[in-house]
C-alpha cells in the first residue's frame, strides 16, 4: 500500500510537470515538432524580408530579446540569434535586411512610437545604432504614419534606403560596408509615396497613387487608375504592386513600356 501511495504520488507530479512544461514552452515544443515533421516552423514574427543575395530573414520579440533567423529562399536556416535592445522593448518592429547569413539590418520603433531606430545587429553579438529619428504625431498611428523607413537596395555591397518624414521630407542615405558608418545622399519633399526605393547615387523612384517616378523621371506608360506599392528594382526593369488590382507589373528600365504580369487573388485562389 505504501508503494502503491507514492507510485501515485510520482505519476501525479510528473504530470503536473509535464503540464507545466507544455504551458510555458508550446509554442517552441509546436515549432520543432513541425521543423523535424514538415520542414517549416510555425514560429510568428513580426517581419520578414529578403535581401539581394538571395537570403531571407524574419524578426519577432522573443520574451525582451530580438530573435534573428536568417535562411535561403527554399527554406534552409542558416543562422538564428537573439539581440537585446533594451531601450527598444515592447518596440514595434518595422522592417529587417538580410545582409549576410550573420548580419542584419533592423528598422524597430520605440514603444509609443516616439522615435524610429535603424540597428546593424551581427550573429557575434554587434548591436549598432546607426540611426534615430523623432516620430513627431499626437496617436501613435500618427506617429508611425508620419515617419517610416524604404525598402533597402543593395548594389555592389552598398545599402541604399529612404527615412520618410512628412515633417523633414526624403532623407536618402547609403551604408558603405568599410567605414560602417551612413552618409546622406540625398533630399526630396515629401509626396505622400506608398514605396521609395533609393538608387546608391541617391537617385529617388516612388510609386503612389496615378503615379511612378523611375530614378527622377516620370513614368508616362503607367496605366490609369492604380496605387503603385512594393516598387522592386531588378536588371532588366522595375516590379510594382498595385494595391488596386492586386495586379504585379513590369516596367522598362526606362517608364516606356508597362504589362502586368499576373493577378495575386488569382494566384491565392489556385492554391490549396
Amino acid at each position: 500500500m505504501r508503494i502503491s501511495r507514492r507510485l501515485i504520488f510520482f505519476l501525479a507530479m510528473l504530470l503536473l510537470c509535464l503540464s507545466i512544461s507544455y504551458a510555458l514552452f508550446h509554442e517552441h515544443l509546436e515549432n520543432s515538432v513541425s521543423i523535424l515533421t514538415k520542414n517549416v516552423g510555425t514560429y510568428r514574427y513580426d517581419t520578414v524580408g529578403v535581401g539581394h543575395t538571395e537570403l531571407g530573414a524574419a524578426a519577432g520579440w522573443s520574451g525582451d530579446r530580438v530573435l534573428l533567423r536568417v535562411f535561403t529562399l527554399d527554406g534552409t536556416l542558416l543562422n538564428s540569434w537573439t539581440a537585446f535592445l533594451p531601450e527598444e522593448t515592447g518596440g514595434i518592429i518595422h522592417s529587417v535586411y538580410p545582409y549576410g547569413d550573420g548580419l542584419v539590418f533592423l528598422g524597430i520603433y520605440s514603444k509609443n512610437a516616439e522615435t524610429l531606430s535603424l540597428y546593424r545587429l551581427s550573429s557575434s553579438g554587434g548591436v549598432d545604432l546607426l540611426m534615430r529619428q523623432e516620430c513627431p504625431g499626437r496617436f501613435f498611428s500618427q506617429r508611425r504614419t508620419n515617419t517610416t523607413l524604404s525598402l533597402m537596395t543593395e548594389e555592389n555591397g552598398q545599402l541604399s534606403f529612404a527615412l520618410l518624414s512628412k515633417t523633414e521630407g526624403v532623407q536618402c542615405y547609403a551604408f558603405d560596408p568599410e567605414d560602417g558608418g551612413l552618409m546622406k545622399t540625398g533630399s526630396y519633399e515629401y509626396n505622400s509615396p506608398y514605396s521609395v526605393l533609393v538608387t546608391p547615387e541617391g537617385k529617388l523612384s516612388e510609386g503612389g497613387v496615378d503615379s511612378l517616378i523611375l530614378d527622377g523621371r516620370k513614368c508616362e506608360a503607367l496605366p490609369e487608375d492604380q496605387i503603385v506599392t512594393r516598387l522592386t528594382r531588378a536588371r532588366i526593369g522595375w516590379y510594382y504592386l498595385d494595391a488596386r488590382s492586386l495586379g504585379v507589373y513590369y516596367s522598362d528600365l526606362c517608364g516606356t513600356s508597362v504589362e502586368r504580369l499576373y493577378l495575386l487573388d488569382n494566384v491565392l485562389n489556385a492554391l490549396p
